[in-house]
């Protein structure tokens, strides 16, 4: 299978495996278990576990596809790049469109999940919470790629120790419970694809190949070792949460942590949901920069957008993507944009599984166009026929 060849100039390769994992760690542990386990919790009656776990797995075969291909194409454009390379351009320009409504779109969904739960603490508005966030992960990203990674690596070293600590404490009080399930398959799958939004960071690593120093070894590494991680934590969290009985459903980790830890639970919770809306805010700018820098690049939108700064950072590209997030903050919803970014991003993966499929990986890539095909139509039905 011959490969169209992308163009060789690209930013620095300054990205080692550690910052690799800490972008998709940053990614993933964003606004889903915050604010997306209450709501599974209510559509499963109780078996989000089950609804992550279904989650993880259907990620986990879209991420086979990726751990190949970005190995093969390694470029920031990611998905784009990948798509662009072996199906040819136009389904790289409509996935290029996918990409930058996704991220956009969850980057949106990640500042409106921090600010409800700074409100429980401080009465602002959650819009300008929100915009504040945004503006200061715009400055870290400005710093620089490493410097970002870097950053994103010891935010999520935080706020895994925090949910680590709220498990362990969670699981002396309580005694974990795997009660039969009672849900229909219908509401599992329902719960599962909105969930979903909550694994997709390791597409973020695929974005950073171009700038992994040695991607053939690290990108695999990078994408597993991060959904291992954050699968396993998810999951825990979820089987922790089914003796709730009473909770707001966008705060459900909250009323977790005051029942393990009182007052400071709360807090700790409020803080670890920051920090997790901070770096997945950062992980979602970092793609959205670099995908406008490839395009610029490739000469798909002015050129302008690929000229960087001092320090190899493509700065308008970044600016650009700060804008269109705080266009989507100011005029979104919670749910509306849950479900528009998963939606987003099933089409995405969707494409990139085909596209392994046309390179020559053929058994696990075309069971993941299936199951995503599904998960993809219970997020259309989320986003059209379900209130907001």
């Amino acid at each position: 299978m011959k490969y169209s060849a992308m163009k060789t100039q690209g930013l620095p390769k300054r990205l080692g495996v550690i910052e690799a994992i800490g972008l998709g760690i940053g990614a993933m542990i964003g606004g889903t278990i915050y604010a997306g386990s209450g709501i599974a919790m209510r559509i499963t009656e109780g078996a989000a576990d089950v609804a992550f776990l279904l989650a993880a797995m259907v990620a986990s075969l879209a991420a086979y596809s990726y751990a190949k291909l970005c190995t093969i194409l390694p470029d920031s454009g990611g998905s784009y790049s990948i798509v662009n390379g072996i199906l040819g351009e136009k389904a790289g320009l409509l996935i290029c469109l996918c990409q930058l409504l996704a991220y956009i779109t969850a980057s949106s969904f990640y500042a409106y999940m921090a600010a409800e739960y700074v409100e429980l603490f401080v009465n602002l508005d959650k819009i300008l919470i929100a915009l504040i966030l945004l503006l200061i992960i715009t400055l870290l990203n400005l710093c620089g790629a490493k410097e970002s990674g870097l950053v994103e690596l010891i935010i999520s070293s935080v706020k895994i120790l925090v949910l680590i600590v709220i498990i362990a404490k969670a699981s002396q009080l309580i005694t974990p419970s795997l009660p039969q399930v009672k849900t229909s398959p219908l509401r599992l799958l329902e719960a599962a694809s909105l969930l979903f939004l909550g694994f997709e960071g390791f597409e973020v690593i695929a974005s950073a190949s171009g700038e992994l120093v040695n991607p053939e070894r690290d990108a695999k590494l990078a994408i597993f070792a991060s959904l291992t991680i954050v699968s396993l934590i998810y999951i825990l969290i979820a089987i922790l949460s089914r003796s709730m009985s009473a909770y707001n459903e966008y705060t459900l980790l909250a009323a977790l942590g005051e029942r393990a830890l009182g007052s400071a639970g709360v807090m700790s919770v409020t803080a670890s949901a920051v920090l997790s809306a901070f770096t997945a805010l950062n992980a979602n700018m970092f793609v959205v920069s670099r995908l406008l820098y490839a395009l610029g690049r490739d000469g798909v939108i002015p050129s302008i957008f690929s000229v960087t700064g001092r320090r190899g950072i493509p700065i308008l590209a970044i600016i650009t993507s700060a804008i269109l997030s705080g266009l989507l903050i100011i005029f979104g919803s919670l749910r509306l944009l849950l479900g528009l970014a998963n939606l987003m991003f099933f089409v995405i993966f969707i494409a990139v599984s085909i596209a392994a499929f046309e390179a020559g990986f053929r058994s696990v890539p075309l069971l993941a166009i299936i199951t995503l095909s599904i998960f993809a139509l219970f997020s259309l039905r989320n986003v059209v026929f379900l209130p907001h």
